[in-house]
């Protein structure tokens, strides 16, 4: 740009103060007499320097980055961290301030109860007991009723007066909800118990899946691993015609999908502190055998893991960020999980009837994009989108093991590789193919424990090869 004379203009006060934040150093303060930028500056100017820049060159050759050629240069939040994650994280907050103040009651005594317990024979099966039960949870939809899947967020129990943090208010914001419980043989037998997993189920399944997947119980059986598991509310087998209405005839009820996952997931986070401190205190690990389980006095707390396969993962993926604060969670597995929701659902081969229900409701395709772009912003509360969105937070993310399929059809690995990179997760020597964004990073040997996240792809050929070579429905 050019001033009345003809004469290029200088770049901006704001464009020069945002370079002087890029070259900042100690030197330069002490030699300016100068106050350091903010670190948020600074760090803003690196993107800039570092990443922008250098991709607007690569992009517009004739472009000279040390010249003035740039004149101006901006960016903008489309979002605040307030209106994003700001209600899911307060809902967290909430949720470990109930079940941890004297008004909740000991898990041991009234807020676990025990439905059924099924014996198992290990001689033919790698569990020995399965235990079926039932958990007081904090609530926060409204009064609907506690069963009804349309129920939406009551905000005052979300964000509580003093005179509603009161020991009434917390006995009577109680719900309950239902989690099963495997014990592997070897437990039985005498094994410490070495982790304690969380098992996430696929998309519209239940806690049922974790009953039906051997490979889970041979894992548990194999390494001293108990399995816990409980229903993605809000995305689960029970929410299905719920999802149905929102497709078919009422796009509004997003909404109540939103809001049913956050709840879920403060149902999750209450398992989680359960299993976490009185879990192995429970009757469930004592056996009428020569075999009795017994904790050893001097043990290692069981690691706190989170397993989710496909929609497991694509919802586990936020939930172990959330989590990321709480010391509730060591590490996550995240088997074929993606972000952002709208890129996983369009690339995915089921949108093909996602789509023809959508249409029903919507003139063409277009409108279905904006629809779509509307859902996002609802899951972004939910999803890694919302809760990995830069600039990250000093909360310390788990360490996370993110596995795709080089090939998979119902959860593109393009969007695996974007939960990758906002993981800031390494690959590992001998992945398939590069992965851009991503380093490549020492494995875990005697000395050195592996990066702190990983992304790993398994390559299955006839799969890839039949992927389809459009975006069109």
């Amino acid at each position: 740009a050019v001033d009345a004379d003809g004469v290029k203009l200088v770049p901006t006060p704001g464009l020069q103060a945002l370079f002087a934040a890029a070259l900042y150093n100690d030197t330069i303060t002490q030699q300016m007499n100068s106050e350091p930028p903010p670190d948020r500056q600074r760090e803003r100017a690196l993107i800039f320097q570092d990443t922008l820049i250098p991709s607007l060159s690569h992009a517009a050759p004739w472009f000279d980055p040390n010249s003035t050629s740039l004149q101006l240069l901006f960016d903008f939040h489309t979002v605040s961290a307030e209106s994003q994650i700001g209600t899911m994280q307060s809902i967290r907050d909430e949720t470990i301030r109930r079940i941890t103040s004297p008004a909740w009651g000991d898990w041991g005594t009234h807020n676990v109860k025990t439905l059924k317990i099924v014996e198992r024979d290990c001689k033919i099966d790698f569990l020995a007991r399965t235990v079926y039960a039932k958990i007081d949870v904090p609530w926060y939809l409204d009064s609907r009723g506690r069963k009804r899947r349309d129920a939406l967020l009551d905000k005052n129990a979300i964000f509580p007066t003093a005179q509603n943090k009161s020991d009434d208010i917390i006995s009577e914001r109680k719900g309950t909800a239902k989690f099963v419980l495997h014990i592997p043989c070897s437990v039985k037998q005498g094994e410490q118990v070495k982790a304690i997993v969380d098992y996430g189920h696929g998309l519209f399944a239940s806690r049922y899946e974790a009953e039906e997947s051997t490979f889970l119980h041979e894992m548990a059986n194999s390494n001293g691993y108990l399995i816990t598991a409980m229903d993605w509310r809000g995305m689960s087998l029970y929410d299905l015609p719920i999802i149905v209405k929102t497709l078919l005839s009422d796009p509004s009820f997003f909404q109540v999908i939103r809001d049913n996952l956050i709840q879920g997931y403060s149902n999750k986070i209450a398992l989680q502190h359960f299993a976490k401190h009185s879990l192995l205190d429970k009757d469930w690990l004592k056996f009428e055998t020569k075999e009795i389980y017994t904790q050893p006095t001097t043990y290692l707390q069981p690691k706190m893991i989170f397993y989710g396969i496909s929609q497991g993962g694509i919802l586990g993926a936020g939930y172990s960020a959330l989590l990321g604060s709480t010391s509730l969670l060591d590490q996550s597995i995240l088997g074929a999980p993606g972000t952002p929701f709208a890129l996983v659902l369009t690339r995915s081969h089921d949108f093909i009837f996602y789509n023809y229900l959508l249409r029903l409701n919507l003139y063409n395709n277009r409108h279905v994009r904006i629809i779509l772009s509307f859902f996002q912003m609802g899951w972004d509360s939910v999803g890694a989108s919302g809760h990995l969105s830069p600039p990250l937070t000093d909360e310390n993310i788990p360490r996370v093991l993110i596995q795709a399929g080089f090939g998979d059809s119902e959860v593109t690995t393009i969007s695996a590789a974007v939960l990758a990179r906002a993981y800031k997760a390494s690959l590992l020597p001998g992945h398939p193919i590069g992965v851009f964004g991503l380093s490549v990073e020492q494995a875990a040997n005697d000395t050195f424990s592996g990066p702190k996240s990983a992304f790993t792809e398994i390559l299955y050929e006839d799969d890839r090869q039949n992927l389809p070579k459009t975006n069109v429905p």
